[in-house]
């Protein structure tokens, strides 16, 4: 297991902008989800972007277009009582669906340097990005992927 050892730096996420309006550093991100079902089976569609200064491969934006799903934090109901769906790291989880897509979705993002992301660095970027979010040592290394 691979526990993030960066030092956390709030404020990292941050307004992502939209295609009418440019990323906006400095301003906190506002998470605003659409429930949705499809047989059955319930995801949700982020309706802002939002925005994330990684320390290696600078700014990196989620979601790319309104088609991106997530279903937020993949964890099995059992270990919900160690990770839940919501909270301090929802931020970072989003960011993560965002990076790798889900089951027949592709990645749904924007690095205004050009990255192409893939799965292991994605994967460091939401180890790093949960401990920005203050999320603890415990929480990052047992959701973190693997």
């Amino acid at each position: 297991m691979h526990i993030s050892r960066v030092q956390p730096q709030g404020r990292r996420f941050y307004v992502g902008g939209s295609s009418d309006s440019p990323p906006q550093p400095g301003r906190d991100p506002q998470i605003v989800l659409e429930r949705l079902t499809e047989d059955d089976a319930e995801t949700f569609a982020l309706t802002r972007r939002i925005g994330y200064a990684d320390r290696e491969l600078g700014e990196l934006l989620v979601p790319a277009g309104p088609e991106f799903r997530t279903d937020l934090t993949s964890v099995p109901w059992l270990f919900t009582w160690l990770v839940p769906k919501t909270g301090a790291h929802l931020p970072a989880a989003l960011l993560h669906d965002g990076l790798v897509g889900g089951h027949d979705d592709p990645a749904s993002y924007l690095s205004t340097d050009g990255h192409v992301v893939s799965r292991d660095v994605a994967d460091r970027v939401f180890r790093d990005a949960m401990a920005d979010t203050g999320t603890g040592v415990v929480r990052r290394g047992w959701c973190g992927p693997r």
